[in-house]
């Protein structure tokens, strides 16, 4: 078999080869700018890779690859739940006055599917989920006052997934909150 020698020319600014790919490697319009129109069958797209792999974890400051399932479907992190959470029980609704002092609504229940939670008064409620106490300016949420005491104009929030305590403060004494707690 013969050998043959090729001199390639060097760019002397890169210090570096030139190299025209005439085929594969990236060609044939495997990118695209966002926003443009795409055409099922015509448009050309960066394919995505990943790896198969049962072991998700990779050290802080490492590159990683995607991780997929054997069926090539990826893998993402925390659940999705499809169903709304069910319950068969739920607490009496008991108006609970709240003043200008932090109060406990609710302790943790790690069986709880969902709270609801009204304000009626006039004052501004304001809610920590957590275990500290909210103030006017460090809070979870908020919810408005009524026109008028018990008028059920202030929205009614539904907290679902949340299992840790509940806390209110009103912004004037004498704040009613309507909680209701859904086990199952």
């Amino acid at each position: 078999m013969a050998r043959h020698t090729y001199w390639l020319p060097l760019n002397n600014t890169l210090d570096a080869i030139d190299v025209n790919i005439a085929g594969g490697g990236g060609s044939g319009g495997t990118s695209g700018t966002d926003g443009d129109p795409f055409t099922i069958g015509t448009s050309g797209l960066n394919p995505m890779g990943g790896v198969v792999n049962h072991s998700d974890t990779v050290a802080d400051g490492k590159e990683a690859m995607v991780a997929l399932d054997g069926q090539r479907r990826m893998k993402v992190a925390g659940t999705l739940t499809t169903t709304p959470p069910t319950s068969a029980t739920a607490t009496t609704p008991t108006q609970t006055t709240v003043g200008t002092t932090a109060v406990v609504v609710y302790v943790a229940n790690a069986n709880r599917v969902s709270v609801t939670l009204q304000n009626n008064g006039l004052g501004r409620m304001y809610i920590a989920c957590g275990a500290f106490d909210p103030t006017s300016s460090n809070y979870s949420f908020s919810l408005p006052a009524c026109g008028s005491i018990n008028d059920g104009s202030s929205p009614m929030i539904r907290l679902t997934e949340w299992k840790g305590e509940i806390r209110a403060i009103n912004s004037a004494a004498g704040g009613l909150l309507n909680p209701q707690e859904f086990t199952p």
